[in-house]
C-alpha cells in the first residue's frame, strides 16, 4: 500500500469509516503522518464534505465579511465522537461519566451540525434538496432512540431547578433546536411536559433582557437560558394538536435566502401571515405556585410542584393568525448591515400587535412583541429569539408577560405560514384568510 501515491491512498481512505481510517493510521508511522500530519487539510476537507454540508455556504450568510476559518479534521473528529456517545447503549450513563467540559463538547458539536447546515436557496423548504447535516443528524438520532432523553435532568425537573452549568445549557440548546423526537413514548412525553411546567412557570427562571427590559428566557448576565427555552418548546408541543404543530426538525431551522415574495429590505422574513400560539396557566394556579410560603420556623419554603398534579395539562392554549407588515427601520447599534425592523400585525381578533426584530453580534435574531387593544391599552409584552437561521420556517419562540405588573407569564411560539402576497400588499387592511 505504501508503494501507492499519497493521492491514491487518500482516495481509498475516503471510502472507509472513521474507525477504519484510525486503524489504518495506527499501522505504521508513514500512514499515521499521511492521515494526521499532512501539510494541508485536503484529505480531511474531502472527508468532511462526504458527510456534511459545505460550511462556507452558511458562513457567507451568518458571518458575511469575516474571513473563513474551519478546522476540517477537528470538526470531523468531534462530531464522530458525539455520534458514538449518542448511539451508545447507555447514553445517559455515558454522559454522566464525562467531565463537564467533555459533556459540553459533545452537545456543542451537535449544535454546530445544526447551525452549519446549508441555507435553502429556494422559496420554501419543500422545494429544497436535503441537507447532508440533516441526514447525518437524523440517522444519529434514530440510532440513539432518544436514549439521552432518559437523563434525570430532562425527565425530572425537581425544585431546585436542574443544573444551568454550561454543559447542560448546551444540552438544552441542542434539544430546543431538534424538538421532541416522534418515537418518544406517551409516558416519556408526559414526564417531560410536567418537568417543563415546573420549570417554565417558575417566575425566577426568567429575567428582563438588557435591551427591552421585558421578561424572557435570559440568564442574569444577559445570556440565553436554554433550559427555559426547552421548557417553552415542550409546553407548546404538549398543547398543540397533532395537525397544528409548529414546523420542527433540523430542516426547518435552515435559513431561506431567496423568498421571491419578500421585499429586499425584509432580511428577517417579517411580512406575511403568522401564527401566534400562546399557552396560559390559570392565574390562581400561577400565584399558588409562585407565591412564597413561610415554614413554622419562619424560613422560606421551596416551591412545591403539587399544583401540576391535578391534571396532565393545566394550561389553556390558543392560536391566532396575524398579517405582519414592516412599518419602518432604523440603524442597528450592533450590526450596521442588519437594520432593526419595526412591524405591526392585525388579525381577526381584537388584539393588535407591534414589535421589532434585530440581529445581535452573537448571530441570534431577537423578536420583541407587545399587544394592544383597539383603545390602545397595553396587553402583554414578550421577547423571543429565532429558532435557526434567517427566515427559518421554525419561526421564533419566547416568553410573554402580562402588563403592567408582570403578574403572569407563559410560553409562546410564532411561525410564518405564508409570505406577503401581491394582493395582500396592495390592501393595507388585509386580514389572514379564514379558510384555514
Amino acid at each position: 500500500m505504501l508503494q501507492l501515491p499519497a493521492e491514491v491512498i487518500e482516495r481509498c481512505l475516503l471510502a472507509a469509516s472513521l474507525r477504519d481510517i484510525a486503524a489504518v493510521a495506527a499501522t505504521c508511522r508513514a500512514l499515521h503522518v499521511l492521515v494526521n500530519h499532512a501539510p494541508d487539510q485536503h484529505f480531511w476537507r474531502s472527508l468532511y464534505l462526504r458527510h456534511f454540508d459545505d460550511p462556507r455556504l452558511r458562513w457567507a450568510v451568518d458571518r458575511r465579511g469575516q474571513v473563513f476559518a474551519w478546522d476540517w479534521r477537528g470538526e470531523v473528529q468531534r462530531r464522530e465522537r458525539a455520534r458514538l456517545i449518542l448511539i451508545s447503549p447507555n447514553c445517559d450513563a455515558h454522559l454522566d461519566a464525562l467531565s463537564e467540559q467533555d459533556r459540553r463538547d459533545v452537545f456543542d458539536a451537535l449544535v454546530d451540525v445544526v447551525q452549519s447546515a446549508a441555507p435553502i436557496t429556494y422559496d420554501s423548504l419543500s422545494d429544497a434538496p436535503a441537507s447532508l447535516n440533516t441526514l447525518w443528524l437524523r440517522e444519529t438520532l434514530q440510532r440513539s432512540h432518544g436514549s439521552y432523553f432518559n437523563h434525570p435532568a430532562i425527565l425530572d425537573c425537581h425544585v431546585p431547578a436542574t443544573p444551568t452549568s454550561p454543559d447542560w445549557m448546551s444540552c438544552f440548546h441542542f434539544q430546543t433546536l431538534i424538538g421532541l423526537p416522534p418515537y418518544l413514548s406517551l409516558l416519556h412525553r408526559q414526564r417531560i411536559h410536567r418537568a417543563s411546567q415546573i420549570f417554565g412557570f417558575a417566575d425566577e427562571n426568567f429575567q428582563a433582557s438588557g435591551t427591552t427590559k421585558v421578561w424572557g428566557p435570559f440568564l442574569p448576565g444577559g445570556g440565553i437560558h436554554w433550559r427555559a427555552l426547552f421548557s417553552i418548546m415542550a409546553l407548546i408541543w404538549g398543547n398543540c394538536p397533532d395537525d397544528a404543530l409548529p414546523p420542527y426538525g433540523v430542516e426547518s431551522l435552515r435559513p431561506i435566502l431567496n423568498v421571491s415574495l419578500d421585499q429586499p429590505h425584509d432580511w428577517a422574513g417579517v411580512e406575511g401571515v403568522w401564527v401566534f400560539y400562546v399557552a396560559i396557566l390559570d392565574p390562581n394556579d400561577f400565584f399558588r405556585y409562585n407565591l412564597p410560603s413561610i415554614g413554622p420556623d419562619g424560613t422560606l419554603l421551596p416551591k412545591t410542584p403539587s399544583v401540576f398534579d391535578t391534571s396532565n395539562s393545566l394550561e389553556a392554549a390558543s392560536a391566532s393568525e396575524f398579517v405582519l407588515r414592516i412599518t419602518g427601520q432604523e440603524h442597528s447599534p450592533e450590526l450596521s448591515d442588519w437594520p432593526v425592523l419595526r412591524w405591526k400585525g392585525i388579525g381577526h381578533v381584537q388584539l393588535r400587535l407591534e414589535g421589532s426584530v434585530y440581529r445581535a453580534r452573537n448571530g441570534i435574531t431577537y423578536w420583541t412583541v407587545h399587544s394592544t387593544t383597539p383603545d390602545g391599552t397595553l396587553g402583554w409584552l414578550s421577547e423571543g429569539l429565532q429558532l435557526g437561521g434567517l427566515k427559518s420556517e421554525a419561526g421564533f419562540i419566547g416568553q410573554w408577560c402580562a402588563t403592567p405588573n408582570h403578574d403572569s407569564v407563559g410560553p409562546f411560539w410564532s411561525w410564518r405560514i405564508s409570505p406577503m402576497t401581491p394582493e395582500m400588499r396592495a390592501d393595507p387592511d388585509a386580514l389572514p384568510p379564514l379558510h384555514r
